[in-house]
């Protein structure tokens, strides 16, 4: 992504928070943040078809998690033990599930969201029923206005992206062998993001939609000939020549040819490009591993609410709920990154809200506060690796400002010091643990 779009693609976000914030506090809604939340998250993918995927499978996980706090607490709210195991177990569950290819992130957002509504609804089953309907509503809220502004404003097609990708690659494969750099990494990652942007909603990419039969096996067989002109074998280099042909053939008459097919049917007798693993991004020894891990985490903090005198209310249970699971397969790396952030960002949105959110007089200057950061962050985050940075310094602006956007506004500073210090004790229970299963990210 260019400069020039990266910034169109930051003004995108940050008008598209504001009409959130603006649109909830029209409504009488209480937290205008969950919106944002969705925003922000949705703002960090890679294409507008990667982000209606991802919200779609936020509003069902976002459903899912609701409806699974309203019965644990039914059936356990007397109960406190059992309540707990409940929850440990719901995590164990959504963790095994989230590294699901298609419908992991469903699993991660039904569990956040599921411990998110308890904690919020203080564990009473008919207060958690209001905060589960208010989500949904927010999670609506942030979908649609994220989905108004990117089809009106600035439309990337993610068409183009395809093709754009397709004419990075094409030189490598179908080029002089010699001169193919096939050993290149990068080129099985694009080809990757080929196949995963034709399994994504494909809403005004007409080209892709009515042909997509033709493009998938395209692609299909771009890998095959990454897989042949990789190995040294002779056998495999001729039928990869032959293969180039053909494909450059079909590519011209924009059809598959029965040369096309046959090809196909021999190269797959040596190579076959099918993934490796499954449905699942990793195995099922490393999925339990997860489990256990978030799972011990999650476990840990609890005792640590249960039996030390931390002045958090729900907060801790709430904290450690949402990071054992966002941070379960980089903990280590992932508590600092998110504990530097939490210093510079934290101190600085504490600060601001303290000193100039007190000052703002209508909702308008409120509104360009929001749409400032918005942009500011986008342009210190602009490289593809900072993704994870940028949004966890626009969840850091909203969540330590939330007080700022209640309808009727509240600059008290306890519960931001306060949302500081569990925040520090979960990073570091995730952190100790962390390094407890994953002992080479403490080495690497």
């Amino acid at each position: 992504m260019n400069r020039v779009q990266y910034r169109k693609e930051a003004l995108k976000a940050a008008l598209s928070v504001v009409l959130c914030i603006y649109f909830a506090l029209l409504f009488g809604w209480e937290k205008a943040y969950w919106s944002v939340i969705v925003i922000v998250v949705l703002s960090g993918n890679e294409t507008f078809s990667h982000s209606i995927l991802k919200g779609r499978l936020r509003l069902l996980g976002t459903l899912i998690g609701a409806c699974s706090a309203v019965v644990i607490i039914s059936a356990f709210h007397q109960q406190r033990v059992l309540f707990l195991a409940s929850l440990c177990l719901y995590l164990a569950v959504c963790v095994y599930l989230s590294t699901h290819r298609k419908t992991g992130y469903m699993w991660s957002t039904a569990f956040i969201v599921c411990a998110l509504t308890a904690s919020v609804g203080h564990f009473d089953d008919v207060a958690t029923f209001n905060v589960m309907t208010l989500r949904l509503q927010e999670t609506m809220l942030g979908f649609i206005v994220y989905s108004f502004v990117n089809q009106f404003i600035w439309h990337v097609n993610t068409q183009d992206h395809f093709f754009n990708l397709l004419n990075e690659v094409k030189p490598h494969l179908l080029g002089n062998p010699s001169q193919s750099d096939v050993n290149d990494t990068n080129i099985l990652i694009k080809l990757d993001k080929l196949s995963e942007i034709l399994q994504l909603p494909l809403h005004g990419s007409y080209q892709l939609k009515q042909q997509k039969s033709y493009w998938i096996t395209i692609v299909y067989a771009l890998k095959t000939l990454y897989l042949l002109q990789s190995t040294c074998n002779l056998t495999q280099h001729s039928l990869s020549a032959h293969g180039q042909t053909i494909v450059r053939e079909s590519l011209k008459l924009q059809q598959i040819t029965h040369d096309l097919k046959t090809w196909l049917e021999q190269a797959n007798q040596i190579a076959t490009p099918a993934a490796t693993l499954g449905a699942f991004e990793v195995n099922h020894q490393v999925r339990m591993k997860y489990a256990l891990q978030a799972v011990s985490i999650l476990a840990t903090c609890l005792l640590i609410w249960i039996y030390l005198p931390v002045p958090s209310g729900f907060l801790l249970p709430m904290m450690a709920s949402i990071y054992s699971i966002v941070l379960v397969r980089q903990p280590v790396k992932g508590a600092m990154q998110t504990g530097l952030a939490l210093m510079v960002w934290g101190s600085l949105f504490i600060l601001e809200y303290a000193v100039i959110l007190p000052t703002l007089d209508n909702v308008f200057e409120l509104l360009a506060f929001y749409f400032i950061h918005i942009v500011v962050i986008w342009a210190i985050y602009s490289k593809p690796q900072h993704t994870i940075l940028k949004i966890l310094a626009s969840n850091n602006l909203v969540i330590f400002t939330m007080g700022a956007l209640q309808l009727v506004p509240n600059f008290d500073m306890t519960t931001s010091f306060s949302m500081i210090t569990v925040l520090f004790i979960v990073l570091a229970v995730t952190q100790i643990i962390g390094s407890l299963f994953n002992p080479s990210q403490t080495t690497g």
